[in-house]
């Protein structure tokens, strides 16, 4: 059969063009243009049905699994975003709906607006192990990255899932044919054609772009992504990966780390990795003096800076400038809550505390200082060390809900895609 021209075509997230590669290298990394009829059904079914043998009918199947799950498989195509909303608004009741996501990809176009329309109804997004979310999919799975107001996040994969992106390209089946003749307003020309091709193509990379933006993809991931090869998917597998994108990983193994190992690893993360080229080095302060050891620090901060602490009142800042009530293990537990209290960057002592910063030469000079629990892999916390040498709370912060990402190393492939 013959294609019809790329004005005929509808834009396509797709993992089998391969006859489009020479035309991809001539013009650009573009859209994938493919006629409609390629397209399969999409189905958007109960989460242990089993595949229906009887053959595709118009129109996808959308089955809650149950008052706030929904589960969607199967090929994306035009019109599955309209028979999401209308199940998401039936529900309505139900207060975060889940959508579970295993599907080959599909329609673009079709893959923002379902991202799009889980942000709209702050649905959580689910790829469980053993399912994959490719390309269009994966886009709509990132709707869910938006996090609601308290912080906590609605991204997940589960570890033994899979979700993949890749780049786009031009399918040359869609600039034109011998046999078709031009239809919808796309010239009959295969030049122009070929430049209309062009400009769709240009224009879906700008619709990326715009996605981007609206779901919290970091300019970088964009980049890498739009730097790669067309037939070649890039899978969410590092930490790196999992915090750029806001996907918290489900069933993450506990980490086999040494507690300084996982210091330098938060202080890092909370600090950009500003400096990864220099290793950090992680001391443990001895837990009766950690206390004592931050208010020093505040202490002779305060006194080359000439000032006092936020907000303190009284005799208490004279006495903390001096140094007298330190002395005193009781007041030294006071006086840091109270300093926490008054606004200073103090972290919650909540079990290992760690002074982790470079040696730089015969000086060691601090970065940050965090505390683990040896508990719960979510709690720590964490101040860092301004260039004055204050202490300030760090501005990246880790993400509820996975915040024992933070812990390893941003390289560390947690989840093999490949």
């Amino acid at each position: 059969m013959a294609f019809p021209k790329i004005g005929d075509a509808v834009l396509l997230f797709s993992t089998r063009c391969q006859d489009a590669r020479r035309l991809a290298r001539k013009f650009v990394s573009g859209i994938c243009l493919i006629a409609a009829p390629a397209l399969g059904p999409t189905s958007l079914a109960l989460a242990k049905e089993k595949p229906d043998p009887s053959p595709p009918v118009a129109g996808a199947a959308i089955s809650p699994l149950d008052a706030r799950t929904i589960r969607l498989t199967g090929t994306i195509k035009d019109g599955d975003a309209a028979r999401l909303r209308a199940m998401l608004t039936r529900a309505g009741a139900a207060a975060s709906p889940t959508v579970e996501l295993a599907s080959p990809g599909g329609d673009l176009m079709e893959g923002y607006r379902i991202g799009g329309l889980l942000k709209e109804f702050a649905a959580t997004t689910v790829v469980r192990k053993g399912d994959t979310c490719l390309s269009a999919c994966a886009l709509a799975f990132l709707g869910g990255s938006a996090r609601n107001a308290a912080g906590a996040n609605r991204c997940n994969l589960e570890i033994g899932g899979k979700v993949g992106f890749h780049n786009f390209w031009l399918n040359p089946n869609g600039a034109g044919s011998a046999t078709g003749g031009a239809r919808d307003g796309t010239s009959a020309d295969p030049v122009m054609s070929r430049l209309q091709g062009f400009n769709e193509a240009t224009g879906g990379a700008a619709r990326l772009l715009r996605y981007a933006a609206e779901v919290g993809m970091q300019p970088n991931f964009v980049g890498s992504l739009m730097g790669r090869s067309a037939d070649e998917l890039q899978y969410i597998e590092t930490v790196g990966q999992f915090l750029s994108l806001g996907i918290c990983p489900i069933g993450l193994a506990p980490t086999t780390l040494s507690r300084a190992q996982e210091a330098s690893n938060v202080c890092n993360h909370s600090t950009g990795w500003l400096d990864a080229a220099a290793p950090l080095q992680a001391n443990e302060i001895p837990a009766r003096k950690a206390k004592r050891r931050l208010l020093e620090r505040v202490q002779s901060n305060m006194q080359s800076a000439r000032s006092q602490p936020a907000r303190t009142k009284g005799g208490l800042a004279e006495q903390f400038e001096s140094g007298s009530i330190m002395r005193v293990g009781g007041e030294t537990d006071r006086l840091y809550e109270d300093l926490q209290a008054a606004g200073v960057a103090l972290p919650d002592i909540v079990g290992p505390t760690f002074e982790v910063g470079r040696q730089r030469g015969r000086t060691f000079e601090v970065v940050c200082y965090v505390s683990l629990s040896t508990e719960d892999p979510d709690r720590f916390d964490v101040v860092v060390q301004t260039a004055r040498g204050g202490l300030a709370q760090p501005a990246i912060a880790p993400v509820e809900g996975c915040r024992r990402l933070f812990r390893l190393d941003r390289d560390a492939v947690i989840n093999r895609g490949a």
